[in-house]
């Protein structure tokens, strides 16, 4: 765009961005990409879109190419701001669009990365949608940013859902200002293409169950770009059920028909803080949402993947008359499973503790897995579930077993991805099991997985032993008088569909196979999670 300034009614006019160094027109370095030449009594500013200090707005949903000047009014006698836009075509090159030597930036799915030179992390700035600077450091986490420092760089990471993020010309935007290796300020327009964001499994979501997501009113791209759902009559934003979400949250509903006999969904809430109840409740069944770190659950690492649980328990309703106290709700557990990898959304999962065990007539796609204690190392008797809580000595083998109920097809293998156990009060955990291979840390006492092949079904039954143990309070050295309850995460895998394999989550495993004698896949390094079908667990003490 070119802007003519004449001499006789302006003088001292300058670019102006925000909070940043005023740059004098007559004087603009050869960085800027503009060009000005002199005329009789008038100058011409030739602005590049590509230049400095260009920066982007919206007139009725069309783009433009901004500059802003400061000048002073010669027949005024004051200094003026003025704005100057010219419109932005689909061929019309945008800002700096490729990032100056030394910058690289990079797109994926959910996020773009942009790799700064070594400076100050207080030096990088956003430039909000209300044209100012912004600390990325002050920026709430909401917000959708991430800046670390790597090894000789920066490295600012922005999600496409970010605060100030916009959609133009099919491109998610977003300026950011740093500090150049030479101690100067510069910006960099940072762009990746726009790509339609599909909703998730789990959205079409009668509206007594859904949960809202975000702000109440929330255009329909940025919805799906939370991995919510939009309700096309309503226009209402909401989380899909059964989700761990991309904010790190539960999401998930307890019907009144998960067990026998059926529950009292208005008694539900969370073990480690029961001020957690449900965010919707019927007669039929409770909704949960909280935060992963919220109402008491509790975080561990396996691999590269960082494993967060919370227990709903039910509230025993209480009849009391002259002579004494009774309840005739029973006893019921639930656990929930939520994995991240590496910070990325990864997968959820429920797990029954104490499960009251369906009756044998299934659904189809439902299949029932069963974590039992064998009296002997020939697992020839199993404890009944009535025998439990069992008080074992210290330091003797206990003996444990995986496996799958009522199968419909022989052919069809559980995997054991790990198995962790943890006392009571949720407070510490430890790892028996990982990807079917037993903790380094505690080598020889715990069994790898073994299959026996003379079982009718031998990849439908998984069994290993451990040496058993108590927690200790680790302040007060002391042993922690609580019960210890021990839970797999399994996967149920049909050969016929896929290459069934056990390990990590990724795909990147090693087949099963039905060899008791070969634990080799246990050299193997972990790697991050993705995805557990079934999780099973009962308590023993």
């Amino acid at each position: 765009m070119q802007i003519y300034l004449p001499l006789g009614s302006y003088s001292r006019v300058f670019l102006q961005r925000a909070k940043m160094t005023l740059l004098p027109v007559l004087e603009l370095p050869r960085t800027c990409q503009h060009r000005v030449r002199r005329r009789q009594g008038e100058v011409v500013l030739i602005a590049s879109f590509r230049g400095c200090y260009v920066w982007k707005l919206e007139k009725a949903g069309r783009p433009y190419a901004a500059l802003t000047l400061r000048y002073y009014d010669l027949h005024l006698k004051m200094s003026q701001v003025a704005t100057v836009s010219c419109p932005l075509t689909t061929t019309t090159p945008l800002p700096s669009a490729q990032p100056p030597k030394g910058l690289s930036i990079s797109c994926s799915e959910v996020c773009m990365t942009v790799h700064l030179p070594t400076g100050p992390l207080s030096a990088v700035h956003i430039l909000n949608s209300s044209n100012a600077l912004v600390p990325v450091l002050q920026m709430p986490k909401s917000c959708g940013y991430s800046l670390v420092r790597g090894q000789g760089e920066n490295m600012l990471t922005i999600l496409y859902t970010a605060c100030d993020v916009r959609i133009v010309a099919q491109r998610y935007t977003i300026q950011v200002v740093y500090m150049t290796a030479a101690g100067e300020r510069a910006e960099i327009q940072v762009s990746c293409p726009y790509h339609k964001l599909q909703p998730q499994q789990g959205c079409p979501l009668p509206k007594s169950q859904q949960v809202s997501c975000g702000p109440k009113r929330v255009r329909a791209a940025a919805c799906l770009a939370r991995g919510c759902c939009m309700d096309p009559e309503t226009a209402h934003c909401y989380y899909p059920l059964e989700e761990c979400t991309s904010d790190k949250h539960f999401v998930f509903a307890v019907h009144r028909t998960l067990t026998i006999p059926p529950l009292e969904p208005s008694s539900l809430v969370i073990a480690g803080n029961q001020s957690c109840s449900p965010v919707i409740c019927t007669p039929d069944f409770a909704i949960f949402k909280f935060p992963v770190t919220g109402c008491g659950t509790h975080a561990f690492v396996v691999g590269k993947t960082t494993i967060y649980l919370a227990e709903v328990m039910a509230l025993a309703r209480q009849n009391s008359l002259k002579y004494g106290v009774i309840t005739r709700d029973g006893p019921f557990r639930l656990l929930v499973e939520c994995r991240y990898a590496e910070d990325n959304l990864i997968s959820t999962g429920y797990l029954v503790k104490s499960p009251n065990l369906p009756s044998t007539i299934m659904s189809p796609g439902v299949f029932g897995v069963q974590l039992r204690i064998a009296t002997d190392a020939a697992f020839s008797r199993f404890y009944p579930q009535y025998h439990r809580p069992l008080r074992l000595l210290l330091g003797r083998p206990m003996y444990l077993e995986v496996r799958l109920l009522s199968s419909p097809d022989p052919n069809l293998l559980l995997l054991v991805h790990y198995c962790v156990a943890y006392p009571r009060s949720a407070q510490a955990v430890w790892v028996l099991l990982y990807e079917g291979c037993p903790n380094p840390l505690d080598y020889g006492h715990t069994s790898t997985l073994h299959i026996n092949n003379q079982l009718p079904m031998p990849r439908q039954h998984r069994r290993f032993h451990i040496t058993t143990f108590q927690f200790m309070d680790q302040t007060m050295q002391a042993y922690l008088d609580e019960e210890i309850y021990f839970m797999c995460s399994t996967e149920v895998c049909s050969p016929a569909m896929k290459t069934c394999v056990e390990g990590c989550f990724d795909g990147r495993k090693i087949p099963v196979v039905p060899d008791p004698n070969t634990d080799a896949r246990c050299l193997r390094k972990p790697c991050p999670g993705s995805k557990a079908k079934i999780s099973v667990g009962l308590p023993a003490q």
